[in-house]
């Protein structure tokens, strides 16, 4: 399956089939404990949800990934916890990687899509606010059904089938 969504000047309407996208997707991943997040580099993160699965790296070492990943590619999201900022894509890194580690082990509970922004929501009223906006790729999330949905810039966004 692929969907691509680009109207040119018609960019709104992405944001009724966004939603429409999330919505089919949230039921397998809500409830699911992130047990990874990292940051990777400059200020990409990445989290890895549900079941553990090993691979074997370059390196011969026993890793894991999750059955659904979210990598965050933008450098303008915010992490807040009760309404409290925390650090952002522009933060210090040290201070990003201090962080960022307040969501593993925490469930997702909810994913919320506007026209302006996606937010990520966790256990003990966590938030990853992701920005959409017309310059970059703002996250990409890998499903348990061998899928991608990569979303941004210029308020596109395509599902399709991962080489994950």
């Amino acid at each position: 399956i692929l969907i691509f969504i680009y109207f040119s000047g018609l960019t709104s309407f992405s944001f009724i089939i966004l939603p429409i996208m999330l919505n089919k997707i949230k039921p397998k991943i809500l409830n699911k404990k992130c047990f990874k997040v990292l940051r990777s580099y400059g200020s990409i993160i990445i989290l890895d949800f549900g079941k553990k699965i090993s691979y074997q790296s370059p390196k011969n070492q026993i890793n894991y990934i999750g059955e659904f990943s979210l990598i965050v590619n933008t450098s303008d999201w915010i992490l807040a916890k009760e309404n409290n900022f925390l650090c952002d894509g522009n933060s210090q890194k040290d201070l990003i990687d201090k962080n960022i580690t307040i969501i593993k082990n925490k469930k997702l509970i909810d994913i919320n899509n506007s026209s302006i922004q996606t937010s990520f929501v966790f256990d003990d009223n966590i938030i990853l606010q992701i920005p959409l906006d017309n310059q970059s790729e703002e996250y990409d999330l890998y499903t348990n059904d061998g899928h991608v949905l990569v979303v941004g810039p210029n308020h596109k966004f395509v599902y399709k089938k991962s080489n994950k």
